[in-house]
């Protein structure tokens, strides 16, 4: 090449990375029925897991510890794991229920009514961040 374009040859850098181990799950079995509302046999677990490509390192009666796949960068913890065990035991044949998490309902100051009421009306959904820019109270000094 040198010959060709002329040009004077730079040092060789070898440039050489670190080799980053697999990240690795845990998944307690005993977590997997709340959220799916569903009985999984351990053994259940553990094959539709190897199937999907995840490696197996540790496998007790509490607890199954899983190498991720390289080219799974969507999974980092168990609520992914029990995700996908969803996904493959099919999600129409998980039971419709409740979520078990604790719902907080925020009320919505008397203030806001008015304004809630006529953006509904019109099909527009007001957040907070907007109320303010859109609403202006009587406690709020003006120049």
């Amino acid at each position: 090449m040198l010959e060709i374009v002329g040009g004077e040859a730079g040092p060789i850098t070898e440039a050489v990375g670190i080799y980053q181990s697999l990240p690795r799950v845990e998944l307690k079995y005993q977590t997997v029925p709340d959220p799916l509302g569903i009985e999984m046999a351990q053994t259940e677990i553990r094959e539709i897991l190897e199937r999907l490509g995840f490696t197996v390192v540790e496998d007790n009666e509490e607890a199954i510890e899983l190498e991720v796949p390289s080219y799974r960068f969507d999974v980092s913890m168990e609520a992914d794991l029990i995700e996908e065990l969803a996904r493959i035991y099919g999600y129409n044949n998980v039971p419709e229920t409740l979520g078990m998490g604790q719902q907080i309902l925020t009320g919505i100051r008397e203030a806001e009514l008015p304004l809630r009421r006529f953006g509904n009306s019109w099909g527009i959904r007001l957040s907070r961040g907007c109320d303010f820019l859109l609403y202006r109270s009587k406690s709020v000094k003006t120049r």
